[in-house]
């Protein structure tokens, strides 16, 4: 999700690293242990991509476990003066 990724790229060390400090440091799941099952990028739809009229965002998707409960997210990157940034 980095200023040189494409919307299928697979997502790079940084940017995984970046999607799982979003995660927990969001209030969407307050509950510790935070355990993660899966990360990896949300691939958008197949229509999207072949229009290609704007710039896709790019997303995570995460699903995590905490509190004896399952939670899946979507984490979206941005990239700003040459940081990366994370919003769930």
């Amino acid at each position: 999700m980095d200023a040189t990724s494409t919307d299928l790229t697979p997502l790079t060390a940084a940017e995984f690293a970046t999607v799982v400090t979003a995660v927990r440091a969001s209030p969407l799941i307050p509950a510790r242990p935070l355990t993660f099952h899966y990360v990896d990028l949300d691939e958008p739809d197949k229509a999207d991509v072949i229009s290609q009229v704007t710039s896709l965002p790019l997303r995570a998707l995460v699903i995590a476990r905490a509190d004896g409960q399952s939670h899946e997210l979507r984490v979206e990157s941005v990239v700003m003066d040459g940081t990366l940034s994370a919003t769930t």
